[in-house]
């Protein structure tokens, strides 16, 4: 219940959204996306490691999701991010193709995605990891890395939606999502660091300049940390920004 909650208490304060797609005659709209989800993924094997090692459970009970796409006609593309608690981070491209009819009041895309998960904890380490005399001193970190493939579903409540500005070519709708992913690669534990490789400095036109620091995450694989799980889902609701 405090879930369902948590998500409505969302959709009601956010103050972005998205498109009217069937109402505007333009065959292209870009998307920006805000959303708020509940995982469900059953990581009991690893739940079990922190809790014994650790007397803690990662819990990942909720996740930030932003979103970037463009439609055009009944297809859509785009990129989407996930952050949730516990240090799990998800990363996607999808493509698909729209299910629903014209000046539906639900325009429902399903999409084929292939992403990443990962996790980065610096409050885990391998049980009983002896570091090396390169180790010594550094910054050690956990990391996980897995490859997987899915289904995501769209779904925007357009007859919600409202059009702004003075053309009426930006849209704000609400809408919900759903996806199942299959991890099909990856799933590996490593223990290490961040090396500095040094900077590089740029320059603008005008004098002014930036610089970036170049790093590289040096492990070793760790085997007595169990894995996540291999298959998992997510759903949740979003709000959107449409530029025609």
């Amino acid at each position: 219940m405090k879930k369902i909650l948590l998500l409505l208490l969302f959709f009601v304060t956010a103050k972005s959204s998205y498109a009217q797609f069937d109402q505007n005659p333009r065959d292209t709209y870009f998307t920006f996306s805000l959303g708020a989800g509940i995982p469900v993924v059953d990581n009991s094997a690893f739940d079990r490691w922190t809790q014994l090692n650790y007397n803690k459970k990662y819990n990942n009970n909720v996740s930030g999701n932003a979103d970037i796409g463009v439609v055009y006609k009944k297809f859509n593309a785009g990129i989407r991010v996930a952050a949730g608690s516990g240090d799990f981070v998800t990363y996607s491209f999808y493509a698909g193709r729209k299910l629903t009819a014209d000046q539906s009041p639900l325009v429902s895309f399903l999409n084929f995605e292939v992403g990443g998960q990962s996790v980065v904890s610096k409050t885990l380490a391998p049980v009983n990891y002896e570091l090396s005399p390169d180790e010594l001193g550094k910054d050690m970190q956990l990391n996980y890395n897995a490859t997987f493939i899915g289904l995501y579903s769209k779904n925007y409540l357009s007859h919600l939606g409202i059009n702004i500005g003075k053309k009426k070519r930006v849209a704000i709708t609400p809408g919900f999502y759903i996806g199942l992913e299959y991890r099909v690669g990856g799933g590996t534990w490593k223990y290490g660091y961040l090396q500095d490789n040094g900077s590089d400095t740029y320059y603008y036109e005008d004098g002014s300049s930036y610089t970036t620091t170049n790093t590289k995450f040096v492990g070793n694989k760790v085997y007595d940390v169990p894995k996540l799980a291999n298959k998992f889902m997510s759903g949740g609701v979003f709000l959107s920004i449409t530029a025609f």
